[in-house]
């Protein structure tokens, strides 16, 4: 029977703290053979009944699920029929990262959440080309200056490519600089591992930034002990104020991200909550015919040990209303208000 882990948290939580996981996760090809569609649709379903985080979050009956879908295999004729049967009976989990990898290096997520955008990329670029653009990696993340002494630095997408010590390098240029603005409203997520680099050139002593928490049992909720996203400070960090913009796009590494820059004091976020599904995977899972998927195996605690950053998001300090209306008008509401805020800091 599927149970929520949130009844399970403080359990969790008390043993947690920063010892590392022991985590044995479920390995789905013990399930069976890949040598017809119910043993895949076993595969699958068992890998997701074993190994999937996310139960506590949703509101669909997956023992139900099974029960509806199995009966369904016999209508199945080919294996892009059967990935489509696969497809309707993920949706209803309503996980975005929950994805179908096709022999065509497509990738469908079985479910697409609205979101409300608050940054429109060409209505953002009519502010930085005329404060200049620096490119740290182009099209992945760079930095302009405003107001001669603001330094402003784009993320838009996260990448284990970016190289931090180039934040350093440029603030080492503006040492009067007011206050440093990051902004990753466009950076709907990517690899985790520069967050805690980007983190060290803003943060003054060792903080936990979120914890990730995988399966470790048959149980929906049997977790393994948090693990802790440590963030480390350096001699040469930034002291001055800093505005992280956030939004609804941020999902996977920019939602943690968020999480935790949220923990340093020097943090303001600003804008508005980000995507509020905190799932992610560490693998991919072969099926017959070159198709894959992926099982959400872990999530997000934040560092207050008893928030799921999934259901939750991350709030801004200051919420800064951004729509289609201002876009049309070629206005940047968030942008604007993080500027003029750096500027007071210098006062």
């Amino acid at each position: 029977m599927t149970r929520n882990p949130f009844l399970a948290a403080s359990t969790v939580i008390v043993v947690a703290v920063l010892a590392s996981s022991g985590c044995s996760l479920f390995d789905p090809a013990e399930l069976g053979e890949h040598d017809d569609y119910h043993a895949e649709f076993e595969l699958l379903w068992g890998a997701f009944d074993l190994g999937y985080a996310g139960f506590g979050f949703t509101d669909a009956d997956w023992d139900l699920l099974y029960e509806t879908y199995s009966a369904r295999i016999d209508t199945v004729a080919s294996q892009e029929g059967f990935i489509l049967l696969m497809h309707e009976m993920l949706s209803p989990l309503q996980d975005p990262d929950v994805l179908i990898y096709s022999p065509y290096g497509e990738v469908d997520s079985t479910f697409s959440p609205g979101i409300l955008q608050n940054c429109d990329s060409t209505v953002l670029m009519s502010y930085l080309e005329p404060a200049g653009i620096e490119w740290f990696i182009p099209g992945v993340w760079g930095y302009s200056i405003f107001q001669d002494s603001i330094p402003y630095v784009f993320i838009l997408n996260w990448t284990s490519g970016m190289y931090a010590q180039d934040i350093t390098d440029m603030m080492e240029l503006y040492p009067d600089a007011p206050a440093l603005i990051i902004d990753q409203r466009l950076a709907r997520g990517g690899s985790q591992t520069q967050l805690r680099q980007v983190g060290m050139r803003f943060n003054d002593q060792l903080r936990v930034g979120f914890y990730t928490v995988g399966r470790d049992g048959p149980e929906h909720d049997d977790f393994c002990e948090p693990r802790a996203y440590i963030v480390h400070s350096l001699p040469s960090s930034f002291e001055g104020p800093v505005a992280i913009l956030i939004g609804e796009a941020n999902s996977g590494a920019a939602q943690r991200f968020a999480a935790m820059a949220d923990e340093i004091p020097s943090v303001t976020l600003m804008g508005d909550t980000t995507l509020t599904w905190a799932d992610f995977h560490s693998g991919i899972t072969s099926l017959p015919g070159n198709w894959s998927y992926t099982v959400p195996d872990s999530t997000v605690l934040l560092a207050d040990s008893t928030t799921w950053l999934s259901g939750a998001g991350v709030s801004p300090d200051i919420y800064v209303e951004a729509d289609e209306d201002d876009f049309s008008q070629g206005i940047d509401p968030v942008l604007e208000f993080a500027v003029n805020w750096a500027a007071s800091r210098g006062r």
